[in-house]
């Protein structure tokens, strides 16, 4: 249990697991202007956490992105109230080129905007749970080896509703052989 932290300006590099682990029950941690490469596993895990934010942070050629697992409470709605914001996210799917995408929001009511994602051989996005909002991200580069698949995913789930997904640019999707 953690709350109230801030890390400014942090590089890391090279991990055998993942960079930044956000446990349960941790409330007000930010990471601000962060370089994080080379992460061998997810390179950032929030799980559980309550108003917590990646800024301002350079994220790339690692085995995975931003994990924001079960942050919220679905079964009252209650908002998990995470942000990614102003990130630039590059490369993260690592030998693991399906359903790793840069940023997965789940639980309820966390939020991706203003972020610049590239580089993706599948998915960029994943959506799951309730009320999310991903706006004002640019999204290029990305599903160019999938035709069963878009750089925004959610689905097979008729209870996971409420997203905003609005204002964002997405272009350069897909493979190069598409006509």
């Amino acid at each position: 249990y953690a709350e109230n932290i801030t890390l400014k300006g942090i590089n890391l590099k090279y991990m055998r697991a993942a960079a930044v682990v956000i446990g349960p029950q941790a409330k007000n941690i930010q990471v601000i202007g962060a370089e994080i490469t080379g992460a061998a596993g997810q390179t950032v895990t929030m799980n559980g956490t309550v108003n917590c934010k990646f800024v301002d942070c350079y994220i790339h050629d690692s085995e995975g992105g931003i994990q924001c697992v079960n942050s919220g409470d679905r079964n009252k709605l209650k908002k998990g109230n995470n942000v990614i914001e102003n990130c630039t996210i590059r490369n993260v799917e690592g030998k693991k080129v399906t359903y790793q995408p840069a940023i997965n929001l789940t639980g309820v009511g966390n939020t991706a905007r203003y972020n610049d994602i590239s580089v993706s051989q599948h998915t960029v996005f994943c959506l799951g749970g309730n009320l999310h909002t991903v706006e004002f991200n640019e999204i290029y580069d990305a599903c160019t080896d999938t035709d069963d698949m878009g750089a925004l995913y959610t689905g097979r789930d008729v209870t996971q509703r409420g997203h905003k997904v609005r204002y964002n640019y997405f272009h350069d999707i897909g493979g190069s052989d598409r006509g």
